[in-house]
């Protein structure tokens, strides 16, 4: 978790949003460049992260391309989540990051449930979501997924105590799991906690998992925003568990997103692959889950 790194309000940014956002992060608000390796900066144009030499600031827009019928039908990831005989899925996308993928899946007609445990990349994220929500082409896209701050193994394994989770339990006091609303993203709800647990505590037909690959820390090829999050959040080590706690939630089926050339998840084999040219989709088909 990343509590420590300081938010700076630009003149033109939103001072009770920036004020909200540095409460709910634990951390310090400045109007000058901090003595800090990376920092948040909140201006006109919505939240940012810098090292004061590169920026990563989310946009959907970039994608709506990607999200037109023609070319989403031939995403590798539309295909791989497909499930036969069912037109609308619930997926848990179990590794959110910048929510990217989620777009596609959402504007495939997936309804999304993201969740992201960094709190700086949940609030990255939530700012471009509520961003997108402005633009006409994407706000229905983007009204179908839901942004959870918080650890999704533990949601997993709650989904998987909780059976078909239409019952499942409410969280306790040691569960720290805040859903997180595009639309209630504004200056003064920052970071807001929303209800509508309920939706998110059913069983998903679709587990979406993405841990970053750790061949790619070092490498000289990373676009400039992976080499930010990889300063937030290290590639993921507890791949075993991910992927556990993925299969005790009874999906019908778990997508993983692999290098090309990589290892299988935990070393699991998957029922079927779709290979690209630099990654690949491993799917995990659990029929007895239908």
């Amino acid at each position: 978790m990343n509590d420590r790194i300081p938010i700076v309000l630009k003149a033109d940014g939103d001072c009770a949003y920036a004020e909200a956002l540095a409460a709910h992060l634990k951390t310090t608000l400045l109007h000058t460049t901090p003595d800090a390796p990376v920092w948040l900066s909140v201006d006109a144009d919505g939240l940012s992260l810098t090292d004061g030499d590169q920026a990563m600031r989310g946009d959907f827009t970039k994608l709506q391309k990607r999200l037109q019928y023609h070319n989403l039908t031939h995403e590798l990831l539309v295909k791989a989540t497909k499930v036969k005989g069912r037109e609308k899925l619930r997926v848990i996308d179990a590794t959110a990051g910048m929510g990217e993928d989620s777009l596609l899946l959402a504007a495939a007609g997936c309804e999304v449930t993201l969740y992201e445990q960094d709190p700086v990349i949940a609030a990255l994220l939530q700012d471009t979501m509520r961003r997108a929500l402005e633009e006409a082409a994407l706000h229905e896209i983007v009204m179908r997924m839901q942004l959870v701050e918080g650890d999704s193994i533990d949601h997993l394994r709650r989904l998987g105590e909780a059976g078909t989770g239409s019952d499942a339990p409410e969280d306790d006091a040691g569960h720290d799991c805040s859903t997180l609303t595009a639309s209630a993203a504004t200056g003064n709800d920052a970071a807001a906690a929303t209800s509508d647990a309920d939706e998110a505590l059913k069983r998903p037909d679709v587990i979406y998992l993405d841990p970053m690959f750790p061949e790619r820390q070092k490498s000289g090829l990373v676009k400039k925003k992976f080499q930010l999050i990889h300063y937030l959040e290290a590639p993921a080590e507890n791949e075993e568990t991910l992927m556990q706690a993925a299969i005790a939630a009874h999906p019908f089926k778990i997508v993983v997103k692999r290098p090309a050339k990589g290892p299988q998840l935990a070393g699991l084999k998957p029922s079927y692959s779709l290979d690209g040219k630099a990654i690949r989709y491993d799917c995990y088909v659990f029929p007895e889950n239908a």
